[in-house]
């Protein structure tokens, strides 16, 4: 069964929780104010391999899945999307193939798929979630 799309760009593809947001530096990386302002740009392509960081764990709860940063005790909770996109990452997979299997998944078209998931990985990997790629 082919499930609905929710690009990032609609609706908060996840969100911190309401205690980490009363921590300036948290807040303003979640927009990505700190992460530009920093220069911190980094670009994930399609044959970058994507894994979970070593302190993060992903649970499953309803129609989502939240997500632990164990060394800052930072709480992340995820829509539907962002848990089918984090339940493909596995350290093996490039982009490119975790594309492809949510293109199975869900009703988008590859080319907004491809642009939403980079945008998200990059988004994951400023905030710790997912570990930086190798250079």
């Amino acid at each position: 069964m082919r499930h609905r799309w929710s690009p990032a760009k609609r609706k908060p593809a996840w969100t911190i929780s309401p205690a980490d947001r009363q921590r300036p530096i948290t807040a303003l990386s979640h927009f990505g104010v700190l992460h530009g302002f920093l220069g911190l740009g980094m670009e994930i392509v399609s044959g970058t391999v994507l894994r979970l960081a070593d302190d993060a764990s992903v649970q499953h709860v309803g129609d989502g899945a939240v997500v632990l940063l164990a060394r800052s005790g930072q709480l992340y909770t995820c829509n539907g999307t962002t848990e089918a996109f984090l339940d493909k990452v596995d350290g093996a997979r490039s982009l490119d193939q975790i594309v492809g299997l949510l293109c199975e998944e869900f009703e988008v078209d590859k080319d907004t798929l491809d642009e939403d998931m980079a945008t998200l990985a990059t988004d994951l990997v400023s905030e710790g979630i997912l570990a930086a790629p190798s250079a």
